[in-house]
């Protein structure tokens, strides 16, 4: 009976440092040898006495094994979500998700719940990766789309007049300048060889507020939008209403990259 108990063991076991595993595991199958050479009753009680301390002191130093893995991962998902939280807007849920994960990890103790929270980790890293490509393609296309418009605008421009201030039509949600004169600025600041940086604000899930509450409800958050970026734009800079829910601000630096203008906007 003693010796299936030590077998059960060895089997059994929970997995920790692999070395140390190992030889845990090794240790019990010299114990199930000896017990199979039937040994009187008094060496079986001292071989039984000697496994219960190799467990005790197996699952003392697994333990402590399972808890330094646990706070490098607790540091490790601490980097990642402030990591996350300054990427876009888009991360929210990875961002949520993380925070989830390290709080488990403060409340770990049995390795099942270390596990539990690594197959965690790995489902939200593989969705972060999927966001940030997404992302990505998002960007390109943005910018494929502006380098087009932006070489029409000028073979437009090179082919016709210039047309006269009284011929623009504000936009008549927000009343800002729209993508035609957003263009020609481009082109302008082309020709002129001026240094200009271009910043295109996308308000996401406009589609899905005008769906819910109305058109009337997502012009608000366009013109509050447009508001607030107008009111931290320095007077050289100029704002229009690009395509769909998009802001185009054309910012003139004579140094470096522009510093950040205003709060986060969190819509």
């Amino acid at each position: 009976m003693v010796r299936l108990l030590v077998q059960g063991i060895e089997l059994h076991a929970v997995k920790g440092d692999a070395v140390d595993y190992d030889k845990f595991r090794s240790d019990m199958r010299q114990v199930q040898e000896s017990l199979a050479e039937r040994p009187v009753p008094s060496e079986v009680l001292v071989m039984a006495g000697a496994v219960v301390k190799a467990m005790e002191e197996y699952n003392h130093r697994t333990s402590r094994f399972i808890h330094v893995q646990c706070g490098e991962l607790q540091a490790m998902v601490a980097m990642l979500t402030k990591t996350m939280t300054a990427l876009a807007s888009g991360s929210e849920t990875s961002v949520a998700r993380l925070h989830s994960i390290e709080k488990q990890l403060h409340k770990a103790t049995m390795i099942e719940d270390f596990q539990t929270a690594r197959l965690r980790l790995a489902e939200c890293l593989e969705g972060l990766r999927s966001e940030i490509v997404r992302q990505r393609e998002e960007s390109a296309r943005t910018v494929a789309e502006m380098k087009t418009n932006l070489a029409k605008s000028q073979e437009r421009l090179a082919s016709s007049p210039v047309r006269g201030e009284s011929e623009r039509r504000a936009d008549p949600v927000t009343g800002l300048a729209q993508r035609p004169d957003a263009e020609a600025a481009l082109v302008e600041a082309a020709q002129e060889n001026r240094r200009l940086y271009a910043v295109i604000f996308v308000i996401e899930r406009l589609e899905l507020i005008n769906s819910r509450f109305g058109y009337a409800a997502g012009d608000q958050i366009l013109v509050l939008f447009s508001q607030h970026l107008s009111q931290n734009l320095s007077r050289r800079d100029q704002l229009f209403r690009w395509s769909g829910p998009a802001l185009l601000a054309l910012l003139e630096r004579d140094g470096g990259a522009p510093s950040r203008c205003g709060k986060k906007w969190r819509g």
